[in-house]
């Protein structure tokens, strides 16, 4: 019995080793949005677009998160969106930002097309982002 805990744990270990760094985002990603859904079977996964995602990637999000948090703010003072300069160690890639499409009938059978967007940094931890194309919309709102 103690001969067969380590073979299993090879076994397992061999197959995450043949998943490459995209892959294992994608799963994880996969599995976060499988786990929103009170019916499982509701949820049909579909495009995984994936992109490198800098430390340059993270400050300017933060910039325009803090300009549209600030806008939500009472007394309509909006502070000026300062976009960090891109310097060469803010190139360096720590994560994977993937957008990941799916459908689902959300369990009442009325079929939807949705998206999610995250990001898998290099150690594993993952967080859910607004997509850009939102942020971007919401800015030029604000006319910035």
């Amino acid at each position: 019995m103690k001969s067969l805990f380590p073979a299993l744990l090879l076994i397992s270990c061999l197959s995450a080793c043949q998943q490459t760094p995209e892959e294992q985002a994608q799963a994880q990603v996969k599995e976060a949005v499988h786990a929103h859904f009170t019916h499982k079977e509701d949820y049909q996964p579909g495009e995984f677009r994936s992109r490198p995602y800098t430390r340059h990637d993270s400050l300017t999000y933060q910039a325009r998160m803090a300009v549209l948090n600030a806008a939500a703010l009472p007394g309509g003072t909006v502070p000026p969106l300062a976009l960090p300069p891109r310097r060469p160690a803010d190139t360096v890639r720590i994560g994977t930002l993937i957008a990941h499409a799916y459908n689902t009938s959300g369990g009442h059978g009325i079929a939807r097309h949705d998206s999610a967007t995250y990001v898998v940094y290099r150690s594993g931890n993952m967080h859910e982002v607004i997509p850009e194309g939102i942020v971007q919309s919401r800015l030029r709102k604000l006319g910035r």
